[in-house]
């Protein structure tokens, strides 16, 4: 199991600055003020309403008090703005329309010369804001809808989407939550055109803190995420109904946790334990559909380790390692051994044995010949392991050519626990290999 890719998109963020600053109308003031000198044209024949031209090209065309633009006029500017509505002591204050040469536009209300209170704002690109304004900004509800048909629906802060809101996409994504700074920030609902949902809690644009997410096939995922993916502790049931419960990291089973299979060839099948990267690592507990158990270390999904198997009717098995310096002879075993059920691991020299059990402890039963090379052979061997209290519990079974009474008599000395020399029968082999387990079995009791 991986994470799933993660469809959430960064929000769309306008074409242009959300400071919608217009022009001040102070040189409307500083005109009607020279009114008379060489700045100013001919006013019209009612002294409540003057036509002037300006030295940098701006007009105004409109009414005045006291020697400012008071009333409804028409404000151009030389680079081809302007701006028609109401002036108040020589600000926009009002109504009034906004064109900018650029092809953007704003019809509205305003104060002191700023966008304040309800208006729209279109787009040269065909976007388009509907709402309150405060200061230039947008700043309370709104809505914004996009070139590419997309539409915010929500309340702004200085420009930005802050608050409740509702964020839908051309595709039929959609995003029904809070925002902050423009971006989803905490709780909301990520519904999908595809069907998937996410409920819980954002952080900057991500999936972040508790949350549920909902696969079109029905499976889902309940628990923590940071930054968009499962992290921390999780449930997520797959539409087969398999469920794990335990730890995440960046998406995937990382730590302790508990993976049931349901249905299908691996029904009732159970894993318990801990997880590296989606597999089982470390120490676990693994029970299988026929009612075997293996309880004891993991790697990358398989048995690596000291274990133990219980079968059924109560009988353990533990790790057989092999040390013998013929190929073909470790290779027939390992077959034989195998296919009775055992795990098994092989090593052809004495040096390559000891290495086994010291990174691979899951060996509790030793198959050794005496001519072994490496070390001081077989003899060697049998000291080193019997002389390390981490091997004591291990059972060795010698398994040679050599047929002198003092070599039986040295190996069973020096810790051996059985002795059997070839030619051998399979049979009575495995015979003894049981009796290694069922002694080992009584030790663990």
């Amino acid at each position: 199991m991986t994470d799933k890719p993660d469809p959430i998109r960064n929000v769309l963020v306008p074409t242009t600055n959300n400071s919608l600053v217009t022009r001040s109308s102070s040189l409307i003031k500083r005109g009607l003020e020279a009114l008379g000198s060489q700045q100013a044209v001919t006013s019209l024949s009612d002294r409540s309403a003057e036509a002037l031209s300006f030295s940098d090209g701006s007009t105004y065309i409109g009414e005045v008090k006291d020697g400012v633009a008071h009333g409804q006029g028409t404000l151009t500017f030389s680079d081809g703005d302007q701006y028609v509505g109401e002036f108040r002591d020589g600000e926009y204050n009002g109504k009034g329309t906004y064109t900018f040469s650029n092809g953007n536009k704003y019809v509205g209300e305003y104060m002191d010369s700023q966008f304040n209170g309800q208006g729209t704002f279109t787009f040269s690109s065909g976007s388009k804001y509907v709402g309150e304004f405060k200061d230039d900004k947008r700043s309370g509800q709104g809505t914004y809808t996009f070139a590419n048909g997309e539409e915010y629906v929500g309340e702004f802060v200085d420009g930005q989407k802050n608050g409740q809101g509702t964020l839908t996409f051309s595709d039929g994504d959609q995003y029904v939550g809070e925002f902050r700074d423009g971006m989803y920030n905490g709780h909301g609902t990520f519904t999908y055109a595809s069907g998937e949902a996410y409920v819980g809690e954002f952080k900057d644009d991500k999936r972040s803190g508790q949350g549920t997410l909902t696969f079109s096939d029905g499976t889902t995922y309940v628990g923590e995420f940071i930054d968009g993916r499962y992290n921390g502790r999780g449930t997520f049931t797959s539409a087969n109904g398999d469920t794990y419960v335990g730890e995440f990291r960046d998406g995937a089973y990382n730590g302790s946790g508990t993976l049931s299979f349901s249905g299908g060839e691996f029904d009732g099948q159970k894993y318990v334990g801990e997880f590296k990267d989606n597999k089982y690592h470390g120490h676990g507990t693994l029970t299988l559909i026929t009612g075997t158990t293996y309880v004891g270390e993991f790697k990358d999904g398989k048995y690596n380790g000291q274990g133990t198997y219980t079968f059924p009717n109560g009988d353990n098995y533990i790790g057989l390692l092999i040390a013998g310096d013929h190929p073909d002879q470790r290779e027939l075993l390992s077959t034989i051994f195998k296919r009775e059920g055992y795990k098994v691991s092989v090593a052809p020299d004495a040096n390559e044995a000891l290495r086994k059990l010291q990174g691979d402890n899951c060996v509790g039963m030793v198959v050794c010949d005496l001519f072994l090379p490496g070390i001081g052979g077989g003899f060697e061997l049998i000291r080193r392991i019997r002389a390390n209290p981490k091997w004591n519990s291990i059972y060795i079974i010698v398994l040679t050519a050599r047929i002198q009474e003092s070599d039986r008599v040295r190996a069973l000395d020096l810790g051996a626990d059985d002795y059997m020399t070839k030619p051998y029968s399979f049979s009575e082999f495995l015979a003894r290999v049981r009796v290694g387990y069922r002694t080992i079995s009584r030790q663990k009791i």
